[in-house]
């Protein structure tokens, strides 16, 4: 290897005094840039944004959802209203839209309970993401307050936002 900042190149084999004093240079040398690797920018976040369809029998649920994404990562954001009194809210991504869901992204797992604040707010960044999808939907169930199955109560049809 050669590296500009240092005088000449790095001796493959050498006596074991020589080596040590190499190795100063060679860490400073790497650490100022001269290493053989680099880090390519990844490419800026997507935003998605949607509004909530709620189901039938649930129809003072509303809300908004705004999600920006990369390949590994997602920020979730969402206002909601007029749910039901509940202990949470169960939530997942899946590919397609509300009409016709698809496969989720990630595994259920991956997506933690939505507790509303005292105005409905709530976000949280998530470790899966996604990028090439034409549309997502976000499914919401109700888990009612005081324990119970999880009752679905909306979905909101995420579409890609022209950056800005």
């Amino acid at each position: 290897m050669f590296c500009p900042k240092l005088r000449s190149p790095v001796p493959r084999r050498s006596p074991a005094p020589v080596r040590a004093v190499l190795t100063l240079p060679l860490v400073l040398a790497v650490l100022m840039g001269c290493g053989e690797t680099t880090t390519e920018p990844g490419p800026d976040p997507l935003t998605f944004q949607g509004t909530v369809e709620p189901a039938e029998g649930y129809a003072d649920f509303t809300g908004n959802v705004w999600i920006n994404t990369t390949t590994q990562q997602m920020a979730v954001t969402v206002a909601f209203a007029g749910g039901p009194e509940a202990d949470g809210y169960e939530w997942m991504i899946r590919q397609g839209d509300c009409n016709a869901p698809g496969d989720v992204i990630g595994s259920a797992t991956d997506y933690p309970t939505i507790v509303p604040d005292g105005e409905g707010a709530w976000d949280a960044v998530l470790e899966i993401g996604f990028r090439d999808e034409p549309s997502v939907a976000m499914e919401v169930e109700f888990i009612p307050a005081g324990g119970g199955s999880p009752t679905f109560l909306g979905c909101a049809t995420l579409e890609p936002q022209p950056e800005t």
